[in-house]
């Protein structure tokens, strides 16, 4: 029996343009599964990372603007702590933050 774990199906995996149906290939996806026509959504359906927070978001496209900046070694300890006690993470904390902060201005 030959290695399987050398054929792996990727993004960039090119089929030549004899092959008209996924079915008669005879391949299988990462995880060992035979590739069909109507099991490639397996493969496709899935989007890694989490969902843009940017214009285009409704369209799930587009990257996130990003705000960088450097805090104190205890400030941040605290939110650390905040996010874990919310079971969130320190970025949704600082958002948070911020929005509340940007309130009270305006």
């Amino acid at each position: 029996m030959s290695d399987t774990s050398k054929y792996k199906v990727t993004q960039d995996t090119r089929f030549g343009d004899d092959v008209d149906n996924l079915d008669d290939l005879g391949a299988a996806g990462p995880d060992g599964v035979p590739l069909t026509e109507e099991g490639t959504e397996r493969y496709t359906a899935r989007r890694g990372g989490r969902p843009s927070l940017g214009r285009t978001r409704a369209r799930g496209r587009g990257p996130s603007p990003r705000i960088a900046f450097r805090v104190p070694d205890d400030l941040f300890e605290q939110v650390r702590e905040v996010a874990e006690r919310e079971g969130t993470d320190v970025s949704k904390v600082a958002r948070h933050a911020l929005e509340e902060y940007l309130h009270r201005a305006s």
